[in-house]
């Protein structure tokens, strides 16, 4: 609501809360995770180009427009939170070990599939904030943009590696027939 009395300098009050339900709706619509701080932050960032002396002519059209935008980083920024994630529904539903069995999994894919250089190189990675990664990218030789395109490749190995892996845990079978009419695929990975 303080965006909304904010706005309020520069529309009517009825057009600035006409405007933040207009927001929520679309975000729920949308099925947004925080649809009340996205709308928030959708009205500040309206807000600031007010400020800045730009005249919105439809503002139900540039609030959509900037919703878009808002909702398109809530969503790469929580992929980020969750790099790994597996669906091991099929590992839990046989086998009351499917805790180990993935650290096996991980264990073995990590050596398997990955250098120790990429394993340290994903672990730094991983723990660094935006200037540790632009060291980190200095020191192996790389601009930032092409670090984080190698670990995506790294990743990428180490999904396909655990994903192969899973599948053999949850169907062992070797008849390709059988697991194309299961339609299943084990061990999705998202957040890449």
């Amino acid at each position: 609501m303080i965006a909304v009395a904010a706005l309020e300098k520069s529309l009517s009050a009825e057009q600035a809360v006409a405007l933040r339900e207009h927001v929520m709706r679309s975000l729920r619509r949308w099925r947004a995770k925080d649809p009340e701080d996205l709308a928030q932050e959708v009205l500040m960032r309206i807000l600031s180009k007010l400020q800045n002396g730009l005249l919105i002519m439809n503002p139900f059209a540039f609030a959509h427009r900037v919703a878009v935008h808002v909702l398109q980083e809530d969503r790469r920024s929580r992929r980020r939170e969750f790099p790994l994630r597996f669906d091991l529904s099929c590992l839990r539903s046989e086998n009351k070990y499917a805790d180990e069995e993935l650290l096996r999994c991980l264990d073995v894919c990590l050596r398997k599939c990955l250098s120790r250089a990429e394993r340290v190189l994903l672990q730094r990675y991983d723990e660094a904030d935006a200037t540790g990664r632009q060291a980190l990218a200095a020191k192996q030789g790389l601009t930032q943009n092409a670090l984080r395109i190698k670990v995506y490749q790294v990743r990428s190995r180490l999904r396909a590696c655990v994903q192969a892996y899973l599948k053999k845990a949850c169907f062992p079978t070797t008849d390709p027939l059988v697991k194309s009419s299961l339609g299943i695929v084990s061990g999705t990975m998202t957040g890449f």
